[in-house]
């Protein structure tokens, strides 16, 4: 009895010993910290370089005897722009000279009048009516700019009276271009843009002349 209670013991230890060989036991892990590597800052963007600057070119100055001489004639923006490429580079000016720069804006638009009849005439295809129109207008033209001519005598000669006289003339030779052309209805002179500008030049050339 007692070699049967020995046995039984020694089988259930073999047993036991059995069934711990076949058990998980979960090991204990080992954890490294994460080393966490932070991103190298940027460098911040550049500002953008801005491009250098560039100086528009300077304008002809215009003094202020000038300002002050074309601020009381018949059409003072024009009276500035027509001296402005006339200008002394230094040194204040009068109504003389005024006058002088004046003749010379008009003898400069009576150049490009002239040449823009000269194109028109040369299309076969216009009316008899408005060659014949600006025909005129050339010749009026030229006598305009003889009229100018004796103006500056006359006040070379200090003859205001023939000065005026003359600067009246050269003024109406121009209206008289576009009055050609009133006397044909529908017809449209190719030259009314300048014979404006003339108008306008020659009504300052006749303020001028007046304050001499």
């Amino acid at each position: 009895m007692r070699m049967s209670n020995l046995l039984l013991l020694f089988l259930s230890s073999l047993l036991f010993l059995q069934g711990t060989h076949g058990l998980c036991v979960p090991r204990p892990h080992h954890f490294k910290a994460k080393q966490t590597v932070q991103p190298s800052a940027s460098a911040p963007p550049s500002a953008p370089v801005a491009p250098p600057s560039v100086s528009a070119s300077p304008t002809p100055s215009v003094n202020a005897s000038v300002i002050a001489l074309c601020k009381n004639s018949s059409f003072p923006d024009i009276c500035v722009s027509a001296v402005r490429p006339y200008l002394p580079e230094n040194g204040e000016v009068g109504a003389k000279e005024m006058l002088i720069m004046h003749v010379n804006a008009s003898r400069s638009r009576l150049s490009q009048a002239n040449a823009e009849a000269d194109e028109v005439l040369r299309d076969t295809t216009i009316s008899p009516e408005e060659r014949s129109c600006v025909e005129t207008c050339k010749e009026n033209y030229d006598d305009s700019s003889s009229n100018l001519d004796a103006a500056l005598d006359a006040m070379a000669n200090s003859d205001g009276a023939t000065l005026n006289v003359m600067l009246s003339a050269a003024m109406t030779d121009v209206e008289t271009c576009d009055d050609g052309f009133d006397d044909f209805p529908g017809l449209i002179s190719p030259l009314s843009r300048h014979d404006r500008e003339l108008q306008h030049l020659m009504s300052n050339c006749l303020y001028f002349g007046t304050i001499l």
